[in-house]
Parts: C-alpha cells; sequence; structure tokens
C-alpha cells in the first residue's frame, strides 16, 4: 500500500512540475517553438535566385577562360560550385535537385582544363557543360530556358 501511495505521490508531483510555466522543461521548449518560428521566417533563397547566380558564374567563367585569365577561371568554378551547393541546401525538395549530382563530372573536367590552362580543351569542356544546362532544363520541363555561350561582354565593371 505504501508503495502504491508513493507511486502516486510521486506521479502527481511530476505532473505538477509539468504544468509549472518556470520549470526548465517549459522554458527550454518555449525558446525552442522561439527559434523554430525565426528558422521557418527567415529568409531562404528562391531556386531562381540561385540559379541567375549560376548563370551570372557561368558567363563570367566564359570570358575568363576566353582570356586567359585562369585564376579568375578558377575562382568562377568554385563559385559556381557554391551556387549549386546552395541549392541542395535552400532548395533540396525541388525536383530538379536531384539532378545537381550531374553536373560534377563535367565541372571536375573543366577544373582540370582550367588547372592546366589549356583554352582549346576549355572551350570544348565550357560548351559540354553548357550543353547539360539545357538537357537538364529540358528534363525538368524547362526547354524554354537556354542557356548559350556568351558573346558580348556585359560585365563592362570587371576586367577580364
Amino acid at each position: 500500500m505504501r508503495f502504491y501511495i508513493f507511486s502516486f505521490g510521486l506521479l502527481i508531483s511530476l505532473f505538477s512540475c509539468q504544468k509549472n510555466p518556470n520549470h526548465p522543461n517549459i522554458i527550454l521548449q518555449k525558446k525552442v517553438d522561439s527559434l523554430m518560428l525565426i528558422v521557418r521566417n527567415s529568409y531562404q533563397p528562391k531556386f531562381g535566385e540561385l540559379m541567375g547566380q549560376i548563370q551570372t558564374h557561368h558567363a563570367k567563367l566564359w570570358f575568363a577562360g576566353k582570356n586567359k585569365n585562369w585564376s579568375l577561371a578558377d575562382f568562377e568554378i568554385h563559385e559556381l560550385q557554391e551556387g549549386m551547393e546552395d541549392i541542395t541546401i535552400f532548395q533540396k525538395n525541388r525536383k530538379e535537385t536531384a539532378l545537381i549530382p550531374t553536373m560534377n563530372p563535367y565541372i571536375d573536367s573543366l577544373q582540370l582544363t582550367i588547372k592546366n590552362r589549356d583554352k582549346k580543351r576549355f572551350k570544348i569542356q565550357f560548351k559540354a557543360l553548357t550543353d547539360l544546362c539545357n538537357s537538364c532544363h529540358k528534363d525538368t520541363g524547362y526547354e524554354y530556358i537556354k542557356i548559350k555561350i556568351p558573346e558580348i561582354n556585359t560585365f563592362r565593371n570587371q576586367d577580364f
């Protein structure tokens, strides 16, 4: 009988602690809820914004390689990679995101070409990367977004 009385008392005291608004667990849960609300309402870049940044680095990469500015080309290809990584972080639920890893062999080949400072091979690899972009757009229903090798340098404020 004592055991039941003790167990019942222990149970009552545990439940009463949970109802206490100053109980550490309640305070921590309120903090977690508050932080979750902040995260849900924080800015996250949209898919199109991230792709626009990638397109910018694609163009800059072209002009850097075309002008044999291999340091800048190396920088721009890493910016391209970061943009793709951002898509996998911020847009992980998009069907298009699943295709991002297919670009890795093309990026790796282009990086090697940049490292070897091979302008002729750079043009071939860059075209292959550009064709892959368009293939991905087609496969995901965005065939009307056609990427091409830039013809005119629109970055007048940068020396390539």
